[in-house]
């Protein structure tokens, strides 16, 4: 098994945010999207923890009209290429940008009927507040859907990975990919982190060749 590498918390410059923005997510994101919306979260206030440049919460406020988003991320670099995102797609009355630490802030507990996230666990180095957090922001019979990769088992395999996903991206983005998955955790890591964390019922596997899925109901 590979050993985890783990990068900064934070990709807070302004390269870094526009090079991750310009990447292509997209059949990624409407993956996520589409998995998301099939366990029909309750009405409410979602909250998106990770958002990056709000690829995700623009997608979902466009396929489920009756949604109200607040999508948050700790890096303002992220937050500044977001905020244009959200005003080009015209749903900044809809989607409501915050920074915030997803592993503490100080929103509303037991407030928010879903909860998601996509490719944020792979930056945290511990990742058990980030879980203690989303129990404890989660609405009775609240969704939390959390998705990101999967640290694979062996180099040749992350090699084959990248050029499979990264093969036509820039060298600057093909090693944020590289580096992401040496960052990533693995199925049964998360799987005890979820366990450890109070999340009980939580259910974790594997929902493509480099992506964990965990989904739980509070």
């Amino acid at each position: 098994m590979l050993d985890r590498v783990p990068e900064p918390e934070l990709m807070d410059s302004a390269q870094e945010a526009e090079e991750y923005d310009a990447m292509d997510h997209g059949s990624v994101n409407q993956a996520f999207v589409s998995d998301l919306l099939a366990l029909t979260p309750k009405a409410g206030v979602w909250l998106d923890l990770g958002t990056g440049p709000a690829h995700i919460p623009i997608l979902v406020a466009q396929s489920h009209p009756e949604s109200v988003i607040v999508a948050a991320d700790a890096a303002l670099s992220m937050l500044s290429v977001a905020r244009r995102n959200v005003l080009t797609a015209g749903l900044a009355h809809r989607i409501q940008l915050l920074q915030v630490d997803a592993k503490a802030s100080s929103l509303p507990e037991q407030h928010y009927s879903c909860i998601f996230s996509n490719s944020l666990v792979h930056h945290l180095g511990d990742p058990s507040q980030f879980w203690r957090q989303c129990r404890t922001l989660t609405a009775p019979d609240g969704l939390l859907f959390v998705r990101d990769l999967a640290r694979p088992e062996f180099e040749i395999q992350l090699d084959t990975l990248v050029k499979i996903y990264a093969a036509e991206a820039t060298a600057c983005q093909r090693g944020l990919f590289a580096e992401s998955l040496r960052s990533a955790f693995t199925v049964a890591e998360i799987a005890e982190q979820a366990q450890d964390a109070g999340l009980l019922g939580a259910v974790v596997s594997m929902s493509s060749d480099r992506h964990w899925t965990l989904s739980w109901r509070a």
